[in-house]
């Protein structure tokens, strides 16, 4: 006989209890994914681990103690999805100040504007394209700075 056929089916009034149950965290995790700036889009999943112990002995502190523990599990997990989601946005540079890439930092002051790195702060640095090429002053940059720029791959046959 496989495990599977040896397994009890749950009865229906339990099996409401652990929907309702899951709702509740999942309601949970949506709230304190807002809370972090995340907007959420359907796509984002983690997993939670969680501990519950059965027995009676102090049961309250270990309520408590394992209760304290998934929050704190389920911030961080809502907090780092929030994070890494709103690290790569098309056009700008994380802050690491404001620990997104939503601010006012994050974004090029003008068209022409590249980024440079940062500054001690995670701020970050942007200067204009032809600032940051006279910097470098390498041969590439300095070709790139031109107005006819030399090609930079090889000729390829039959071009």
């Amino acid at each position: 006989m496989s495990e599977t056929t040896r397994r009890r089916a749950v009865p229906e009034p339990l099996r409401r209890r652990a929907l309702d149950v899951y709702q509740r965290l999942r309601a949970l995790a949506l709230d304190l994914y807002r809370a972090s700036g995340g907007r959420p889009d359907g796509a984002e999943t983690f997993e939670l681990p969680i501990t519950i112990e059965l027995g009676r002995a102090g049961m309250r502190e270990a309520s408590a103690r394992h209760g304290e523990t998934m929050l704190r599990d389920l911030v961080r997990k809502t907090e780092d999805l929030a994070a890494s989601l709103l690290a790569f946005r098309p056009g700008r540079a994380y802050c690491f100040f404001c620990q997104s890439s939503s601010c006012a930092h994050s974004e090029p002051p003008t068209a022409m504007s590249v980024l440079a790195g940062y500054v001690p702060t995670g701020r970050p640095r942007w200067l204009r394209r032809r600032r940051l090429l006279r910097t470098t002053r390498g041969d590439r940059a300095l070709s790139v700075a031109r107005r006819a720029p030399r090609r930079d791959a090889p000729r390829l046959p039959g071009e």
